[in-house]
């Protein structure tokens, strides 16, 4: 085990990633979990010591992530990554490693030449320093060095950089920072589940959403700082950067060019693209009006106080969405959070939102902040735009959950209409995430839902974050206390230990008692339940092998005691069980080595217990499937031929032998392919060996 690995999950430091999750000053992120984190900490340190335990046997494994994605511009999304408690501990506990030894490093350029995402250190109540001060910083140096005679300003930014970043480059400049192989590969084989939510897996991209990815996005673009560091040893141009947002300053154009070319160079040679439409070069006429145009604001400037005088806030807000085209950003969001909610408004905003989706959070805050009933034309309106061919779902989701309270009793009625049907929709037009919550919760919240279908949904739905998110929803006044019990045990025996924590919670909250048996709910649940004294004893934690055993064969096999069957080799098996569900995902070659092994493994077990097979050593498992008529192919066809397929296959990998013997032909990759041709194999060896245990 390396060292810097050891350091990802030591006590010390998940309990630090824990609390810098919680100290997070962003509420964005946070308000998707709020009801997880308090979950969470019911019994946290029981939860801790076994996320330890886990993390240093090898036998953590990630959630697929639930995806959000937010209008960027017309017809552009950007994918916003919500991430299970575990594994936001785990994301940031990764990256507490990473920080110290790239802050080590950059520590020279803080507020200097960077000056966002910049690392507080360990004993901060935060991960990041205030990021108002390195703003302000950001633009005395700007306006310093625009005095000192540099009047010529460049700005370079990157498309979609967080989707861009490479694994593999990311690799290399983590190990350039001092970080060892084993750490990294640990990493990157998570991002590469992270990356995705459908099955497909990238070797691209970081999770945006979580604050830990600020920290990789910066390893990233500490090469541009470095470039700049070697390359400008005269001076004659100034750079400073706010995450991706970099301005550079000279005293004329053909240096910013220069430098301009020299950064396309560098964004080729770590696979990150510039955005072209946001390039431009020229002279500056004020400098302030270069500073108001930086991107990288936060969300909580938007609360400044301002005037009181509503009419004039709506005047000035007006002015800067002439034709429905916001000129200032930042004004069009600091007057919409300060101005009173009026029909002629809201009516103007539902304008502005058709040319500009992306301001849809803050356009349904507006809405959520209304005093009085919204008005029947603004409703009508609201209602005829969900009716039309969705674009985008999460605006329909995000007003109709800020005009839920703020409606008469006939526009309820209105909204419940249009809501019953898209609900009944649902198979011929699919919900993502985001819109099947809010309509799920609507449905709940307003008892139009019985109690039949609420226990289909929680047993059918697949996103856990959907799943997690609706429970607190369920009306226990209206379904009883022993049905809701009954619909939250469904929910205490999920894997996801959101979802089981979750309920949990729920049924705290509400004051219910959880009957027996207790064996079947998620063990973590059980600590927990020990925890507060409802249980004397709770389970340990049961074995990984079918769960991934099911993952790798896309089908589910019957159930069965793994650890019986290993018995005291059970972490071992475990262990590479784990392996095998990572490299499936992404490394064919390492997949059929690693199952090569579990199998060997698995028919060691099988000839100790069915003396009828004969003897077996462990290690030899060729001289098995390389003969014909054994006792083995006999009684376990189906296994044999598990057995035999994958160990040839192995033979055939370059990661097993140079040539392979019976032919002489150079070995190679195994192509990703093989996987669709091997499952059904998988399934049937594995389903035998179960089945006649």
């Amino acid at each position: 085990m390396s060292d810097d690995y050891k350091k990802v999950y030591s006590k010390e430091n998940l309990v630090r990633a824990w609390r810098w999750i919680n100290s997070n000053p962003s509420a964005k992120y946070k308000n998707y979990f709020r009801d997880s984190y308090t979950a969470y900490a019911i019994s946290f340190e029981e939860n801790i010591n076994d996320l330890h335990d886990r993390l240093k046997k090898n036998i953590y494994t990630p959630n697929i992530p639930s995806k959000v994605l937010l209008p960027k511009s017309i017809c552009i999304t950007r994918p916003y990554t919500l991430l299970t408690v575990e594994d936001q501990i785990v994301f940031q506990a990764f990256i507490n490693v990473i920080a110290e030894y790239y802050s080590q490093k950059t520590k020279h350029r803080y507020n200097k030449t960077i000056f966002g995402n910049l690392y507080a250190g360990k004993r901060s109540v935060f991960f990041y320093r205030k990021w108002n001060f390195g703003y302000a910083n950001f633009n005395k140096s700007l306006k310093r060095i625009y005095k000192n005679g540099y009047q010529y300003i460049a700005s370079f930014d990157l498309t979609a950089c967080y989707d861009s970043i490479d694994h593999k480059v990311l690799s290399i400049l983590l190990k350039k920072y001092g970080l060892d192989k084993e750490f990294i590969d640990k990493l990157l084989s998570i991002l590469s589940i992270w990356s995705t939510n459908r099955n497909i897996y990238k070797s691209h991209g970081i999770p945006q959403g979580p604050m830990s990815s600020g920290i990789l996005s910066e390893v990233i673009l500490s090469y541009f700082d470095e470039s700049y560091e070697k390359l400008n040893k005269s001076n004659e141009v100034k750079y400073f950067r706010y995450v991706d947002d970099i301005k550079l300053l000279a005293r004329d154009e053909l240096s910013l060019k220069r430098m301009l070319a020299r950064l396309d160079y560098n964004c080729k040679q770590v696979g990150l693209f510039p955005q072209s439409s946001k390039i431009e070069l020229h002279k500056i006429g004020e400098i302030a009006d270069e500073i108001k145009n930086i991107s990288s604001l936060d969300e909580e400037i938007l609360k400044l106080k301002i005037s009181s005088d509503y009419k004039l806030i709506e005047k000035n807000l007006i002015k800067v969405c002439k034709n429905n085209k916001v000129t200032d950003l930042t004004k069009f969001k600091m007057y919409l959070y300060n101005v009173k909610p009026n029909s002629k408004l809201s009516n103007r905003l539902l304008d502005v939102l058709e040319n500009n989706p992306q301001l849809f959070e803050s356009i349904s805050d507006y809405f959520r902040s209304y005093d009085i009933k919204i008005s029947n034309k603004i409703i009508e309106r609201l209602i005829g735009e969900f009716e039309k061919p969705e674009i985008y779902q999460i605006i329909n989701a995000s007003l109709i959950d800020a005009i839920n309270n703020n409606l008469s009793e006939q526009n309820k009625q209105k909204l419940t209409k249009f809501i019953k049907k898209r609900w009944r929709q649902r198979n011929k037009k699919q919900l993502n995430p985001a819109y099947r919550k809010v309509i799920i919760s609507y449905l709940l919240q307003n008892s139009l839902i019985k109690y039949k279908e609420i226990k289909q949904i929680l047993n059918e739905e697949k996103d856990w974050w959907v799943k997690k998110t609706i429970i607190k929803f369920i009306d226990i006044e209206l379904i009883g206390e022993p049905s809701y019990i009954e619909l939250n045990k469904i929910l205490l025996k999920d894997k996801c230990v959101d979802i089981s924590l979750s309920a949990l919670h729920e049924i705290i909250k509400n004051n219910c008692n959880i009957n027996p048996p207790y064996n079947d709910i998620n063990y973590i649940v059980q600590k927990a339940l020990k925890f507060i004294g409802i249980i004397s004893r709770s389970a340990t934690r049961p074995s990984l092998i079918g769960d991934l055993l099911n993952f790798i064969c896309n089908k589910k096999l019957p159930s069965i005691d793994w650890k019986r069957i290993f018995d005291k080799q059970h972490d071992i098996a475990e262990n590479k069980m784990v392996r095998a569900y990572a490299y499936v995902q992404n490394d064919m070659s390492a997949f059929v080595n690693i199952i090569d092994a579990f199998n060997d493994f698995l028919l060691n077990k099988l000839y100790l217990h069915d003396s009828t097979l004969g003897s077996y050593t462990l290690g030899k498992i060729g001289s098995i499937t390389n003969n014909k008529g054994t006792r083995l192919e006999k009684q376990y066809p189906n296994l044999f031929l598990l057995c035999k397929e994958i160990h040839n296959k192995r033979l055939e990998c370059d990661l097993s032998h140079p040539i392979i013997k019976s032919t002489k032909k150079y070995t190679k990759p195994i192509e990703y392919k093989y996987i669709y041709k091997v499952r059904k194999i998988l399934y049937e060896g594995y389903k035998e060996i179960i089945t006649k245990w």
